[in-house]
């Protein structure tokens, strides 16, 4: 994980940035030297921010590898009040004043470009989801925050020429083709795009016929104890294979994710039987 964090913005983020800068300025992107050197990539650069959507973030980690970029640019939250805001601005408005020698209209000291940072994503419906006509999860926090008027946030941002990406350090193919599909119903007009690090395939899913005693061992110390209000916002037929039925065997270093198999990660306090690898849960059981 730590080896992602620090792949996302070298391989990832400039990549995106490039190829912005290069369509702008209408140089080809494969003269990456040509393209970073220029005025406009520096000002692009500046004017992108970098959100954490989680504690999976890392966010300490991607300041520490990345020391060209501002500490003023980087958050560890998506949710930010006014008064960060206004100093976001006033910083960041210092800064292009040195980029260009000269003061900037009003229209320039704000962001284009948001990236916003998690560490993994199975099924994507904690990011992003419908409940009836209204928008839920992490990526609706944010747009209320800063693409809505009324958002303590909105003024911070160039609204004519924002654009979202959502950088996951891990997720499975099906959570990338879901939020890359209902992600710009969200954003409407502002061009939103996902990019992951690893990409876990779809094929990683336990399967019903490979799998068959592994499965049937979970259905059988199945606890209906963790089928919680938050549980049931996913596929829950078949709750034994995880949240939202995405039955993956994955195990990451600071947490278990609830998509994977119950029986891995179970915890001991609250559950008749303990996981391998003990889930700390942020929900209320």
């Amino acid at each position: 994980m730590e080896h992602f964090v620090t792949m996302a913005y070298p391989d990832y983020i400039t990549q995106v940035l490039i190829e912005r800068v290069s369509r702008d300025i209408q140089i080809p992107k494969w003269r990456v030297a040509k393209v970073v050197k220029s005025k406009e990539f520096k000002i692009s650069l500046r004017q992108s921010i970098f959100l954490g959507l989680s504690d999976g973030a890392h966010i300490g980690l991607f300041r520490r590898s990345n020391p060209t970029l501002s500490h003023e640019q980087i958050l560890r939250t998506h949710e930010i009040n006014k008064d960060r805001a206004k100093r976001m601005s006033d910083e960041l408005r210092s800064d292009l004043t040195k980029i260009l020698r000269h003061q900037p209209d009003e229209k320039t000291p704000k962001f284009r470009n948001v990236f916003l940072l998690d560490d993994f994503s199975a099924s994507g419906i904690s990011y992003l989801r419908k409940e009836g006509p209204v928008f839920k999860g992490k990526l609706a926090n944010f747009y209320n925050v800063a693409c809505k008027n009324s958002g303590d946030a909105y003024h911070l941002f160039d609204h004519s020429m924002l654009s979202v990406c959502l950088v996951l350090y891990a997720a499975t193919g099906e959570s990338f083709q879901y939020l890359s599909r209902l992600g710009p119903c969200l954003f409407g007009d502002v061009p939103f795009e996902v990019k992951v690090v690893c990409l876990l395939p779809n094929s990683i899913k336990l399967d019903a016929k490979k799998d068959e005693k592994f499965i049937k061992m979970s259905r059988k110390y199945f606890d209906n104890s963790i089928l919680t209000e938050s549980y049931r916002k996913g596929k829950h037929a078949k709750p034994h294979m995880g949240f939202n039925e995405c039955g993956l065997p994955l195990i990451l270093s600071h947490n278990t994710p609830n998509n994977s198999i119950p029986l891995l990660w179970f915890e001991p306090q609250i559950r008749k039987h303990r996981g391998l690898f003990p889930r700390v849960n942020r929900h209320s059981v």
